[in-house]
């Protein structure tokens, strides 16, 4: 247990991979069937939504991040269809990068992308456009429809897009309703501008700023809770206060005196999901995640005994929560560090290959990818491991990850033998990507 709590940071840059290469491929040259030529470009059948414009209209703002949200999660039920989640898009939100730019950098061949603006009469307009991977237009939808009708303008974003991507791949595709789960159109709304306030929390926080990340995690907080005051039975909002406990909690690293109300918090809010919906997955995966973070920190436990307890709760909990819904990136992530010091290095490269199937973009892609490689190395899959050490060096050239991969590659013994001047300078590199309490 000393271990795993004193290598918390160490251990979460380990786990991955069996079927890793089509995945990847998958990603890199579109989907195809077994031994085809790879296409010229991208799948159509690989998605983007890019975050829908809002105008500069700070008030249609969540309004926009929602349907973009509700947009990109349905379609993503839909099969044959690979969707890029949200955080992948989140950081071209509100940017001028050009639409081939996005698509190019996702990887996929069809982006979906919109615009909200405000209408006469207390109407919203909202336009949703297809792009090919060049990022010109193709095909594109209109609907209006009363401010107040929020659920409804969010059911016709999903048929029009569902019906503009049935004409691109000339195929069926068939949706459902995009997020049930509430009738009351202000508590929808409520939760987008929570969602939207914690997004800026994240933002703040990232820039060092600790006033205005507290006022905005104040801001989320309320909106969470004005949203549960009007429909006390939906369990959406109860469960974004439980994450966004669980994202404070981790702002500040392993600063354990820090975290401990911030996770106590995240594991109240959870089990209050829980009492909501016992079915709910993504509740027990939101309670798997803060008590597994509890018991690394060694916080709001008395004793040894009492940790054991936590441990077997989270582990219990995560695994439930994947078993019962495998899309879930975070649990599987969590579930990934914790098999490695419990179940071992192949279970552990299993669970972060969930995890990053699931979602490559997800926060903290960067550990992911880096446990992919280590478990990969460990258990001597050197190709594998090759081809996260890649991907991570893709996606996060400056991470001082990618510089230590780079070094331990050269140990490999499928490789040739490098010469003392290359080791030298991957370990130069690795140094100078380092955070400077670390170069040492």
């Amino acid at each position: 247990r000393r271990t795993a709590a004193a290598g918390a940071a160490l251990l979460a840059a380990l786990a991955a991979g069996l079927g890793a290469r089509e995945v990847l491929d998958r990603r890199a040259a579109g989907a195809g069937t077994p031994g085809a030529a790879a296409p010229a470009g991208p799948d159509a059948r690989l998605i983007a939504v890019r975050y829908f414009d809002a105008g500069g209209d700070a008030a249609l703002r969540p309004l926009a991040d929602g349907l973009t949200e509700a947009l990109a999660a349905t379609l993503g039920r839909v099969p044959g269809l690979e969707v890029t989640s949200s955080g992948g898009t989140l950081p071209y939100r509100d940017t001028p990068v050009t639409n081939d730019s996005v698509a190019r950098a996702l990887g996929v061949g069809t982006l979906v992308t919109g615009r909200v603006e405000a209408e006469g009469a207390g109407q919203v307009r909202l336009t949703v456009t297809l792009r090919d991977a060049s990022g010109a237009p193709f095909a594109d939808s209109t609907v209006v429809r009363p401010a107040a009708a929020l659920l409804q303008l969010r059911e016709d974003a999903v048929e029009q897009a569902a019906a503009l991507v049935r004409r691109r791949l000339g195929e069926a595709v068939s949706v459902r309703a995009a997020l049930a789960g509430t009738a009351d159109p202000q508590a929808w709304a409520l939760v987008q501008q929570g969602l939207a306030a914690g997004k800026r929390a994240a933002a703040l926080a990232a820039a060092g700023d600790e006033d205005g990340t507290a006022a905005a995690d104040s801001a989320a907080d309320r909106a969470f809770v004005a949203a549960t005051a009007r429909d006390p039975r939906w369990i959406t909002p109860v469960l974004e206060r439980a994450r966004l406990a669980y994202q404070q909690s981790r702002r500040r690293g392993a600063d354990a005196a820090y975290a401990a109300p911030h996770v106590a918090r995240a594991v109240a809010l959870a089990e209050a999901a829980v009492r909501v919906d016992s079915t709910s997955a993504a509740a027990l995966g939101a309670r798997g995640m803060a008590r597994y973070w509890a018991w690394l920190l060694r916080v709001n436990a008395p004793d040894d005994a009492a940790l054991d307890r936590t441990l077997r709760l989270a582990a219990a909990d995560l695994e439930t929560a994947t078993r019962r819904d495998p899309s879930l990136a975070d649990a599987w992530s969590s579930l990934s560090h914790y098999y490695i010091s419990f179940r071992g290095k192949t279970d552990a490269k299993v669970a972060a290959l969930r995890a990053y199937q699931a979602d490559a973009y997800l926060t903290g892609a960067d550990a992911l990818l880096t446990r992919l490689y280590q478990t990969s190395y460990e258990l001597a899959q050197f190709d594998d491991a090759r081809r996260y050490c890649g991907e991570l060096g893709r996606r996060y050239p400056a991470s001082p990850r990618t510089g230590e991969c780079r070094l331990w590659l050269l140990s490999t013994p499928d490789a040739p033998p490098p010469t003392p001047r290359q080791a030298w300078d991957a370990a130069a590199a690795w140094a100078a990507a380092a955070p400077p309490a670390q170069r040492d």
